[in-house]
């Protein structure tokens, strides 16, 4: 059974990731993106890296990878 349905109500929570850790190296930071820009998380230069690699964002993200 795949749904692990046992009986027990859900609990109402949100987990999300804040580092990974690669096999056998050290944790790092992640970032989320988010269609709401107030609920990006994550270090505000990484997030706006990570916007530009993949060419997201409106009006002022167009700079140049570097």
């Amino acid at each position: 059974n795949f749904t692990n349905d046992i009986g027990v109500a859900p609990m109402n929570m949100v987990i999300k990731m804040v580092e990974a850790r690669p096999e056998g190296q050290g944790w790092l930071p992640v970032v989320k993106l988010s269609d709401v820009p107030t609920k990006n998380t994550g270090d505000p230069e990484m997030i706006a890296l990570a916007k530009r690699i993949l060419s997201l964002g409106g009006k002022g993200d167009e700079s140049p990878l570097i």
